[in-house]
C-alpha cells in the first residue's frame, strides 16, 4: 500500500507544489486557460502532475483543465490570450483550439467506462479533438435537444481524463463510481453504495471554508475599487 494520505481530492492552494502525492488531482475550470496553464509551469506544478500520474495518482481535468491535459493549445484569433498558442502537459492527445463563439449548455449523457448517467452544463470557448485517446462521455442530449456525440478523453487505462462537463462529480453514481477507482487503486474494497447529498448544506460548508481561509473584507474593498 502507498504511504499516502486517505482518498482525497486536494485543490492546489500553495504557490509551488509541496511534493506530496494525493490520490486524485483535479485541474478545475479557467477563464484564461493558457495564462493559468503558463503559471502552472512557471510554479512547478506542472512537472508535479506528471509526477502524481507516476506514482499511482489519478488525474482528472475539467473544461479548462482538461484542456491544459492535452498536447497544444491554439488561440489563433486571440479569443482568450494574446499568446497564439501553448504547449499542454501532454497527457491526453487532445488539440484544443479557441474560437469566438461560446459554446453554453445544459448537458446530458453516459459516462461509457461505467454506463452511469451524468448532467452538468458547458460554458466554454475552446473545441478539443483526441484522435487517439478513447471519449470518456456520450452526449444524449444538449441544450434541451436531442443528440449522439462524445465528451472528453481518457487515457493510462483511465487514470487520466478530462471533460467539458462541469457538475459531473454531482452525481452520485458516478462520484461512487470514481471514490471507488480510488479505492481500488490502494487495494481497497469498493463501497457500492451512494450517499444522498444535501446540496445546500454542502454549498453553506463550502462558503463557511472559503470565509476562513480568505480575507473576504478585503476581496470586497478590491471589488468595490474595481467597479
Amino acid at each position: 500500500m502507498r504511504s499516502r494520505p486517505s482518498p482525497t481530492c486536494r485543490s492546489a492552494t500553495l504557490s509551488r507544489p509541496d511534493g506530496r502525492i494525493p490520490d486524485a488531482l483535479i485541474l478545475p475550470g479557467t477563464k484564461s486557460t493558457i495564462a493559468d496553464l503558463r503559471r502552472m509551469k512557471e510554479a512547478g506544478f506542472a512537472g508535479h502532475v506528471t509526477r502524481c500520474l507516476e506514482r499511482g495518482a489519478t488525474v482528472v481535468g475539467i473544461c479548462g483543465g482538461f484542456q491544459m491535459l492535452g498536447t497544444l493549445i491554439r488561440d489563433p484569433q486571440q479569443v482568450e490570450s494574446p499568446a497564439g498558442a501553448e504547449e499542454g502537459l501532454g497527457l491526453l492527445s487532445s488539440v484544443t483550439v479557441f474560437e469566438e463563439e461560446k459554446i453554453t449548455a445544459q448537458v446530458s449523457g453516459v459516462h461509457l467506462a461505467s454506463g452511469v448517467e451524468v448532467s452538468g452544463y458547458e460554458i466554454h470557448m475552446g473545441r478539443s479533438q483526441a484522435a487517439a485517446a478513447a471519449p470518456l462521455l456520450r452526449i444524449t442530449e444538449r441544450g434541451g435537444k436531442r443528440v449522439s456525440d462524445f465528451d472528453g478523453a481518457q487515457a493510462a487505462d483511465g487514470r487520466v481524463w478530462g471533460t467539458y462537463l462541469h457538475g459531473v462529480f454531482d452525481t452520485p453514481g458516478f462520484r461512487r463510481y470514481f471514490v471507488d477507482g480510488l479505492r481500488a487503486a490502494r487495494g481497497w474494497p469498493a463501497l457500492r453504495t451512494q450517499t444522498p447529498v444535501d446540496a445546500d448544506a454542502e454549498l453553506d460548508r463550502l462558503a463557511a471554508h472559503v470565509r476562513a481561509s480568505l480575507d473576504v473584507d478585503r476581496i470586497h474593498r478590491i471589488i468595490r475599487k474595481q467597479a
